[in-house]
Protein backbone atom coordinates (compact mmCIF):
# COMPACT_ATOMS: atom_id res chain seq x y z
CA UNK A 1 0.00 0.00 0.00
CA UNK A 2 2.55 2.74 0.50
CA UNK A 3 4.37 1.89 -2.95
CA UNK A 4 0.43 3.11 -4.17
CA UNK A 5 1.26 6.34 -1.72
CA UNK A 6 3.78 7.17 -3.05
CA UNK A 7 2.79 6.78 -6.94
CA UNK A 8 -0.35 9.31 -5.89
CA UNK A 9 2.16 12.05 -4.72
CA UNK A 10 4.99 11.11 -6.95
CA UNK A 11 3.10 10.76 -10.51
CA UNK A 12 0.63 13.64 -10.60
CA UNK A 13 3.97 16.32 -9.20
CA UNK A 14 5.93 15.02 -12.13
CA UNK A 15 3.66 15.58 -14.53
CA UNK A 16 2.70 18.89 -12.92
CA UNK A 17 6.18 19.72 -12.55
CA UNK A 18 7.18 19.04 -15.82
CA UNK A 19 4.25 21.44 -17.36
CA UNK A 20 6.02 24.12 -15.62
CA UNK A 21 9.47 23.25 -16.12
CA UNK A 22 11.18 27.24 -17.55
CA UNK A 23 12.18 26.33 -21.29
CA UNK A 24 15.52 27.52 -20.84
CA UNK A 25 17.82 29.26 -17.83
CA UNK A 26 15.52 31.20 -15.28
CA UNK A 27 16.38 33.84 -12.28
CA UNK A 28 18.29 34.04 -8.80
CA UNK A 29 20.72 31.48 -8.96
CA UNK A 30 19.61 29.07 -11.14
CA UNK A 31 22.21 29.80 -14.11
CA UNK A 32 25.41 29.45 -11.59
CA UNK A 33 23.95 25.98 -10.76
CA UNK A 34 23.62 25.35 -14.12
CA UNK A 35 26.49 25.64 -15.38
CA UNK A 36 28.03 24.35 -12.30
CA UNK A 37 25.91 21.39 -13.21
CA UNK A 38 27.18 21.05 -16.82
CA UNK A 39 31.19 21.52 -15.92
CA UNK A 40 30.57 19.36 -12.32
CA UNK A 41 32.03 22.37 -11.11
CA UNK A 42 31.99 24.22 -7.46
CA UNK A 43 28.86 26.53 -7.17
CA UNK A 44 28.75 28.52 -4.72
CA UNK A 45 29.53 27.43 -0.96
CA UNK A 46 28.63 25.08 0.25
CA UNK A 47 29.06 23.25 -3.50
CA UNK A 48 26.09 21.18 -3.32
CA UNK A 49 28.03 17.67 -4.95
CA UNK A 50 25.47 15.48 -5.07
CA UNK A 51 22.64 18.07 -7.06
CA UNK A 52 25.48 18.53 -9.43
CA UNK A 53 25.78 14.87 -10.21
CA UNK A 54 22.31 14.12 -10.43
CA UNK A 55 21.72 17.13 -12.40
CA UNK A 56 24.63 16.67 -14.91
CA UNK A 57 23.65 12.83 -15.61
CA UNK A 58 19.84 13.90 -16.46
CA UNK A 59 21.85 16.98 -19.26
CA UNK A 60 22.65 13.61 -20.97
CA UNK A 61 19.18 12.76 -21.64
CA UNK A 62 18.72 14.87 -25.16
CA UNK A 63 15.42 16.63 -24.35
CA UNK A 64 15.69 20.43 -25.31
CA UNK A 65 18.83 22.95 -24.11
CA UNK A 66 20.68 22.08 -21.25
CA UNK A 67 19.10 25.03 -18.71
CA UNK A 68 15.69 23.25 -19.32
CA UNK A 69 17.08 19.34 -18.96
CA UNK A 70 18.08 20.69 -15.55
CA UNK A 71 14.54 22.22 -14.86
CA UNK A 72 13.40 19.12 -15.50
CA UNK A 73 16.20 17.21 -13.30
CA UNK A 74 14.60 19.74 -9.97
CA UNK A 75 11.18 18.91 -10.91
CA UNK A 76 11.85 15.05 -10.87
CA UNK A 77 13.40 15.13 -7.28
CA UNK A 78 10.52 17.40 -6.15
CA UNK A 79 7.99 14.99 -7.22
CA UNK A 80 10.04 12.06 -5.33
CA UNK A 81 10.16 14.50 -2.39
CA UNK A 82 6.30 14.60 -3.01
CA UNK A 83 6.00 10.30 -3.03
CA UNK A 84 7.73 10.66 0.19
CA UNK A 85 5.84 12.93 1.87
CA UNK A 86 2.55 10.68 0.19
CA UNK A 87 3.85 7.87 2.32
CA UNK A 88 4.21 9.46 5.72
CA UNK A 89 0.88 11.26 5.07
CA UNK A 90 -0.09 7.55 4.55
CA UNK A 91 1.96 6.10 8.07
CA UNK A 92 0.73 8.97 10.06
CA UNK A 93 -3.08 7.69 10.37
CA UNK A 94 -2.63 3.61 10.02
CA UNK A 95 -5.98 3.14 12.06
CA UNK A 96 -8.02 4.88 8.81
CA UNK A 97 -9.76 2.57 6.39
CA UNK A 98 -7.05 2.17 3.27
CA UNK A 99 -9.01 4.75 0.98
CA UNK A 100 -9.27 7.24 3.31
CA UNK A 101 -4.96 7.04 4.06
CA UNK A 102 -4.70 6.76 0.38
CA UNK A 103 -6.93 10.06 -0.14
CA UNK A 104 -5.02 11.66 2.56
CA UNK A 105 -1.75 11.22 0.71
CA UNK A 106 -2.58 12.20 -2.36
CA UNK A 107 -4.30 15.63 -0.57
CA UNK A 108 -0.73 15.79 1.27
CA UNK A 109 1.17 15.89 -1.77
CA UNK A 110 -1.22 17.77 -3.55
CA UNK A 111 -0.27 20.57 -0.85
CA UNK A 112 3.18 20.46 -1.75
CA UNK A 113 2.62 20.87 -5.39
CA UNK A 114 0.08 23.83 -5.04
CA UNK A 115 2.57 25.36 -2.90
CA UNK A 116 4.18 28.49 -4.69
CA UNK A 117 7.56 27.88 -2.94
CA UNK A 118 7.65 24.56 -3.98
CA UNK A 119 6.82 24.98 -7.55
CA UNK A 120 9.41 27.98 -7.94
CA UNK A 121 11.60 25.30 -6.33
CA UNK A 122 10.74 22.16 -8.79
CA UNK A 123 10.44 24.52 -12.18
CA UNK A 124 13.70 25.84 -12.09
CA UNK A 125 17.65 24.90 -11.93
CA UNK A 126 17.78 25.08 -7.45
CA UNK A 127 19.01 22.71 -4.93
CA UNK A 128 15.68 23.15 -2.29
CA UNK A 129 14.23 20.39 -4.40
CA UNK A 130 17.07 17.82 -3.03
CA UNK A 131 17.15 19.34 0.00
CA UNK A 132 13.78 18.70 0.55
CA UNK A 133 13.98 14.57 -1.02
CA UNK A 134 16.92 13.82 1.41
CA UNK A 135 14.85 14.83 4.03
CA UNK A 136 11.72 13.43 3.55
CA UNK A 137 13.48 10.37 2.66
CA UNK A 138 15.92 10.25 5.58
CA UNK A 139 12.00 10.43 7.27
CA UNK A 140 10.06 8.15 4.96
CA UNK A 141 12.94 5.11 4.70
CA UNK A 142 14.17 5.08 8.23
CA UNK A 143 10.44 4.29 9.72
CA UNK A 144 8.08 1.68 8.51
CA UNK A 145 8.74 -2.06 9.59
CA UNK A 146 12.37 -2.41 8.24
CA UNK A 147 14.80 -4.12 10.69
CA UNK A 148 16.69 -1.92 13.13
CA UNK A 149 19.96 -2.55 11.30
CA UNK A 150 18.37 -1.62 7.82
CA UNK A 151 16.75 1.82 9.56
CA UNK A 152 20.50 2.71 10.63
CA UNK A 153 22.14 2.03 7.61
CA UNK A 154 19.25 4.06 5.49
CA UNK A 155 19.63 7.05 8.20
CA UNK A 156 23.50 7.30 7.53
CA UNK A 157 22.87 6.93 4.15
CA UNK A 158 21.04 10.16 4.72
CA UNK A 159 22.96 11.64 6.78
CA UNK A 160 25.14 11.23 4.27
CA UNK A 161 23.88 12.61 1.79
CA UNK A 162 22.16 15.72 3.54
CA UNK A 163 26.21 16.81 3.96
CA UNK A 164 26.54 17.14 0.12
CA UNK A 165 23.31 18.93 -0.55
CA UNK A 166 21.99 21.96 0.92
CA UNK A 167 21.97 23.00 4.61
CA UNK A 168 18.37 22.47 4.97
CA UNK A 169 18.61 18.80 4.89
CA UNK A 170 20.29 18.79 7.66
CA UNK A 171 18.91 18.90 10.83
CA UNK A 172 16.20 15.87 9.99
CA UNK A 173 19.22 13.33 8.66
CA UNK A 174 20.55 14.19 12.53
CA UNK A 175 17.19 13.47 14.31
CA UNK A 176 16.45 10.46 12.59
CA UNK A 177 20.26 9.48 12.73
CA UNK A 178 19.59 10.01 16.76
CA UNK A 179 16.60 8.20 16.35
CA UNK A 180 17.48 4.88 15.34
CA UNK A 181 20.51 4.99 16.47
CA UNK A 182 19.08 5.65 20.49
CA UNK A 183 18.43 1.70 21.45
CA UNK A 184 22.27 1.16 21.04
CA UNK A 185 22.91 4.30 22.68
CA UNK A 186 22.11 3.04 26.32
CA UNK A 187 24.67 1.58 28.58
CA UNK A 188 28.41 2.56 29.16
CA UNK A 189 29.33 1.95 25.86
CA UNK A 190 26.30 3.90 24.41
CA UNK A 191 27.36 7.31 26.58
CA UNK A 192 30.65 7.06 24.57
CA UNK A 193 28.83 6.94 21.60
CA UNK A 194 25.81 9.14 22.26
CA UNK A 195 29.04 11.79 22.45
CA UNK A 196 30.60 10.94 19.60
CA UNK A 197 26.83 11.12 17.86
CA UNK A 198 26.03 15.08 19.68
Amino acid sequence: MTSRAFALGAVPAALWFTLHAAPSVAYRDAGELTAASFLLDVPHPTGFPVDMVLVRLVMLIPIGDLAFRANLAVGALMALACGCASVLAFRLVPSFPSLTRLALSFVTAAALMASSTVLRAATVMEVYAGSLLVTLAALTLTGGRAPLATRRRLSGLSLGLALATHATARPAAILVTGLTSWPALRGARGSARARVLA
